[in-house]
């Protein structure tokens, strides 16, 4: 189980080493839209597999659009937006991050205790 919920974090690594990169290759627009691919067919990869490994390498796909997604959000926005807020629109994405991590804690602490649950 340990390593189904860490291989996520892997692709992540991945994903977002190669964020920069992608960006500037074919464009932040482009590249926030790329990333939601391997997010969809990880997911739907995971769900359908019967095995350890289709379900690891959906994971991995998921993560790794997960760890180029944000990054190339913040430079796209940050990009379009008017300088008097650009500042403000970048903290955005990093506060959105964060909350988001904070509430799936908070949501999974009353279940941590109940039986079979991971």
């Amino acid at each position: 189980a340990g390593l189904v919920v860490s291989i996520c974090l892997g692709g992540a690594f991945v994903g977002c080493l190669f964020s920069g990169s992608v960006a500037d290759g074919i464009g932040r627009r482009r590249a926030f839209q790329l990333s939601t691919l391997p997010m969809i067919v990880g997911a739907a990869l995971s769900a359908l597999t019967n095995s350890l490994e289709g379900m690891l390498f959906g994971r991995l796909l998921v993560g790794a659009g997960m760890g180029l997604g944000p990054p190339v959000a913040s430079l796209y926005i940050t990009e379009v937006s008017p300088p008097s807020v650009r500042g403000m629109y970048g903290s955005f994405v990093q506060i959105a991050t964060c909350l988001g991590i904070l509430f799936s804690l908070l949501v999974g602490t009353p279940v941590k205790d109940i039986d079979r649950w991971s």
